[in-house]
């Protein structure tokens, strides 16, 4: 079987990959709030294990007021960089309260 690709273009597509896999990065890293909306869809997917998970985020984007659950999520993960931070050092730190959050999505 013949290759698909010359050598060169080879070299030249994994070029690509790595400046693309670079660019995206930088991106993510600009902007945060993206990996805390992720991670707040699928913590809230995973929480309520809906039947047709597509049409349940669907519903938590169009009823939700995203800055919030951004902020709140971002609140969260700050919060338990700190709490490793301090766990790291042996300081005791209370236990964040997420209750407000999980029951703003009771209702999707």
């Amino acid at each position: 079987m013949a290759a698909l690709f010359t050598p060169e273009q080879e070299a030249r597509l994994k070029q690509k990959k790595v400046e693309l896999k670079i660019a995206n990065e930088r991106y993510l890293r600009q902007h945060p709030e993206l990996n805390d909306l992720l991670s707040e869809v699928v913590g809230q997917t995973l929480l309520h294990r809906p039947d047709d998970p597509v049409a349940f985020t669907e519903r938590m984007m169009i009823e939700s007021d995203l800055a919030q659950m951004v902020a709140e999520a971002r609140a969260r993960r700050e919060a338990m960089q700190t709490k490793q931070i301090d766990d790291d050092r042996g300081i005791e730190t209370p236990q964040t309260n997420l209750s407000a959050s999980v029951q703003s999505f009771s209702n999707i």
